[in-house]
């Protein structure tokens, strides 16, 4: 929803209670029994201690939908989102790479916000919302293509 209602963002995000956590913005590049080794942006190492630990290193979608090592504040990821969706209000026409869930519900948020914007999705599957039931997926298909979006499935992207 960030990318048409920029101002979204804050109420998606809270801030960390202060007084028991701390946030450390870098790269994990090894781990012990007992402390994980975090390298800043500077090159510095730090070895934190743990008593349990998650290791739940995420997904891989680009900026601005997943913060930068340089968006260590909301304030820097509210710029991210205003800047990104200042160039989607500019485009006339868009193309989402990617036809599951985030794909389906991002053309779903434009779609909605700008009813007249070209929207391509293109995917290598040959249905929309992969391992979702059939009926959320027929609904999804039918729903995007009333609204004039054009569904390039079983295509692959060859350069980006």
């Amino acid at each position: 929803r960030c990318f048409v209602q920029p101002s979204y963002l804050s109420q998606l995000t809270c801030p960390l209670p202060a007084s028991r956590n701390e946030l450390l913005t870098g790269t994990m590049c090894g781990a012990t029994e007992e402390y994980v080794v975090v390298q800043n942006s500077h090159g510095v190492k730090q070895q934190v201690r743990f008593d349990y630990l998650v290791l739940a290193v995420g997904s891989t979608y680009s900026d601005p939908i997943k913060p930068t090592a340089s968006e260590p504040s909301l304030a820097e990821r509210s710029v991210s989102w205003r800047k990104a969706a200042a160039e989607l209000d500019a485009a006339n026409a868009v193309i989402i790479v990617g036809a599951g869930a985030v794909g389906v519900e991002l053309a779903g948020e434009i779609l909605t916000a700008y009813p007249k914007k070209r929207i391509t999705l293109v995917d290598v599957a040959t249905a929309i919302l992969p391992g979702f039931d059939q009926t959320a997926s027929s609904y999804a298909y039918a729903w995007l293509e009333k609204r004039g979006a054009q569904l390039r499935l079983g295509e692959a992207i060859e350069l980006i």
